[in-house]
This record gives C-alpha cells, structure tokens and sequence, in this order.
C-alpha cells in the first residue's frame, strides 16, 4: 500500500503556544490549560520554565504576561511563520457608485485628489484601515474601489472569505446612508496568491534569479518572505501546494509497481513448463 506524503506545516512548539495564548488575552493557567490540552502540573511546568527564560512575568499568583523579551521571541516567531503562510495581496474590490458621490467622500479619511492622464480627477484615502479611491466617470457610473489588507493563512478561500467580510463590514455605515446607492460587489483586479514552495526555491536557487515570469505566474523572493510560486488564480493554489506530495505518490507507487514486477518475474522463472 502506498502511502501519500504530507505536507508539513510551521512547527508549534508549547512555549510558542504559551506566547501565543498570552498575546490573545490568556493570563491565568486556567484559561490556556483547556486549549493546550495538558495537565495543570505540566502547564506550570512550561509557565516556571519560561519566567527563568525571562519570557514571562507574573504579577500575582496565577496571572502571567509577556515580557518584552517574550514579546520580540513571539513577533520573530509570528514573523517566520508567516514565510511558511499562503499570502493574498493586491485583492481589490469594486462597488459602482449610484448615488452620493459627493456624499460618499465624507465617510474617507486623509481624502487627497490626483489627476489621472485622461484629465479624470481621482480621490483617495482611507475608510477606517483600508486604502480606498473613488473614480468619478461621466459615461459610465463613478466607482468605490477598495485594497485590502494583505493577509497570511493556510486556506486561500478562507482568505478570500475573511478579505471580502472585511470589506462589507467596513462599509456597514455607508450602505445604511439612505443618500449613498452602492451597486454589487465586483473584482477591480486579479488578486495574487503567494505560495512558498520547494520547486520555486530550487529553481530561483538553480537560475540565481530573484524573479522568473511566465504567463499566470510568478517566481518570486520577495522581502520577508521565502521562495514563493506567485498565481493569480485561486483553484491553482491548492494544485500547487499539493504537487511535492503528488510527485512523491507518483515516486512510491513506481517504486512499488516496479518491486510486484520483480517479484512476479521471479516467480514465473522459478517455474519450469516441463516440471
């Protein structure tokens, strides 16, 4: 029977869990030792360690809290653990702007005007923390258009799903303004899935490039992260991830085809017609 390989995610340790379950708002044994899955004893184990490791101060009995030593240990690890992450960028979305124009550019932050090469004066700014523009148009129906923040994970449609809830609920107050009219919610743009893989960096390594084009696709060494494999899109990503593992179950199912073929010709010599 072959066996698939698995993939291996970023490595958890205890002590980067503790760091984590402190950094959310944990700081009483009680609360993490149900998510850690481990007794109290070992928990305060883990707890005294880390307080001689000078991670953890505790301020009273039973309630702990990061250092700042703890907290740079967290933000590296947080930081490693992002290059092993799927990372959506340049994932853009569209409202056609009905009604309230004028209207809508109250609801934008630091709004600044550029003029575009056509002579169209477009507007900027943010609506809370995410950078909008606004298009106005005498043709067609002027335009919200609205970047979203990059955002790290290990299922590209969960990113989808948490960019697009994002958006909708930036733009609760707007849609109730009975004097703004926004239409559905669209695509400006293909967004980008980054991908960190094995066959990205031996073939950026292999070329001694830091960037390698093709049509859909990109190689890439960016800042801050490993050697990813760059799609625009989202039912690629998923085929990419999996191909190591695919390659590997393909290795061991000829390995093992070739091994019952041995064993086959071995038997019919070791039997005679005449015998």
């Amino acid at each position: 029977m072959v066996k698939k390989a698995k993939r291996k995610d970023c490595i958890h340790t205890t002590t980067t869990v503790i760091l984590q379950l402190l950094s959310e708002g944990y700081h009483m044994p009680q609360e993490m030792t149900n998510t850690l899955n481990m007794s109290k004893q070992l928990l305060n184990y883990y707890l005294g360690k880390m307080i001689d490791e000078g991670l953890l101060s505790t301020y009273s009995k039973g309630i702990y809290d990061l250092t700042n030593l703890g907290k740079k240990r967290y933000m590296a690890y947080v930081k490693e653990e992002s290059k092993n992450m799927i990372r959506l960028e340049n994932m853009r979305f569209k409202f056609e702007i009905f009604e309230g124009f004028e209207r809508l550019k109250k609801y934008v932050r630091n709004l600044k005007k550029t003029p575009l090469k056509n002579g169209v004066i477009q507007y900027h700014g943010q609506i809370q923390n995410l950078t909008v523009r606004l298009l106005p148009s005498n043709k067609n129906n002027s335009s919200l258009i609205i970047t979203v923040e990059k955002r790290e994970g290990n299922n590209a449609y969960k990113l989808y799903y948490e960019a697009r809830q994002q958006v909708e609920q930036v733009l609760v107050g707007i849609v109730k303004d009975p004097k703004i009219k926004l239409g559905q919610t669209q695509h400006e743009m293909k967004p980008e899935w980054a991908i960190p893989h094995p066959f990205a960096k031996a073939i950026l390594n292999g070329t001694q490039s830091s960037q390698i084009r093709g049509e859909g696709w990109v190689l890439n060494q960016s800042k801050g992260r490993n050697e990813d494999w760059e799609v625009d899109n989202i039912a690629q990503v998923e085929r990419i991830m999996n191909m190591p593992d695919d390659i590997q179950f393909i290795k061991e199912s000829l390995e093992y085809l070739t091994q019952q073929n041995i064993v086959h010709n071995k038997s019919s010599s070791n039997y005679s017609m005449y015998h």
